[in-house]
């Protein structure tokens, strides 16, 4: 009895040191969200879109920007807007009237993987060289006047940037003020304007690019997907059907954080047809910051009007 007692006792005592259970909230997993968005059929819109809320989050022209800046571990990063085709080409000079045309120059243009290291002027504006802008061209199709370019005096703050027509002795100058952290921050030359490009929270940006092909090196203007890769979004295709994914079997290694995971690939121009087809069968898992999973695949590439540039997708968690 005396035995009995004691072990009583000491279950008591334990149990009154174990911590109470915490509950844990519940996630609302969404169910299938069928979403159109509204690119256009000339693809002038660039399409900021949020998987959590499921929403479209930020609407912008294609041109409403010439060169994107960041400022990231105390560099400052030059991105070329490739939705106009724009390219750049790195000249060995930072004297401004050394340079008077573009003869003998290559241009080359931003690779898709959103890589600070696959851009082509990146962190190398610190050289101060003078660089040859491509700056592709208009939503009316038509092509920018080149521009050269050069950038110093950087500060804590921003830095400056010179520009000009190819021929000019003498540059027009631009203060760009940005701070460490910042992500996105658009410039246009051809009016003086800096504007916030990037929202503050996105997961899929649609949106017009290069892709580039290596054999030869051919850049080739397409329509797709880039995910929000600077916020720590991945992506990958998994090999199940839409309605049967099963969350559990997606290998994590198989996630790739390049910005064009999903790409342009999801559809196929039928040249018998003369229109765009998507593949449904194709279907992405794609993990956002916050470790939520969501599915996705691609209906339609068309409106009800029969107007291309308004993919139709589906997804769900």
């Amino acid at each position: 009895m005396r035995y009995f007692l004691i072990s009583i006792f000491i279950s008591v005592l334990l149990s009154s040191c174990w911590k109470e259970e915490i509950p844990i909230d519940k996630v609302d997993r969404r169910e299938t969200t069928y979403q159109t968005i509204e690119m256009g059929s000339t693809y002038n819109n660039v399409v900021w879109y949020d998987l959590s809320e499921g929403q479209v989050v930020k609407t912008m022209q294609k041109d409403a920007w010439e060169l994107l800046v960041s400022r990231k571990d105390g560099l400052y990063y030059l991105q070329l807007n490739t939705a106009l085709f724009g390219q750049a080409a790195r000249t060995e000079s930072s004297e401004w009237t050394a340079v008077m045309s573009e003869a003998g120059l290559t241009y080359k243009t931003d690779a898709p993987s959103g890589g600070i290291d696959s851009l082509v002027i990146g962190d190398w504006m610190r050289e101060q060289k003078i660089w040859i802008l491509d700056r592709g061209y208009t939503t009316q199709g038509l092509p920018y006047p080149k521009l050269k370019i050069r950038c110093y005096d950087f500060q804590e703050n921003g830095f400056t940037m010179e520009y000009g027509a190819l021929n000019s002795t003498q540059g027009e100058t631009l203060f760009i003020p940005i701070n460490e952290g910042d992500l996105g921050l658009g410039i246009k030359l051809s009016s003086d304007e800096i504007i916030q490009v990037y929202p503050v929270q996105w997961d899929l940006c649609f949106t017009q690019y290069v892709h580039l092909f290596y054999d030869p090196y051919t850049p080739y203007l397409v329509t797709g997907v880039l995910i929000n890769d600077k916020a720590g979004v991945r992506a990958q295709r998994v090999f199940q059907e839409y309605d049967s994914v099963d969350f559990n079997s997606i290998q994590e290694n198989n996630y790739s954080s390049y910005s064009n995971v999903i790409g342009y690939d999801w559809k196929f121009f039928d040249l018998d047809a003369g229109q765009y087809t998507v593949y449904p069968e194709y279907v992405y898992a794609i993990k956002t910051p916050d470790e939520r999973v969501y599915k996705l695949h691609f209906l339609d590439f068309y409106n009800p009007q029969g107007e291309r540039g308004y993919p139709l997708f589906a997804f769900g968690e």
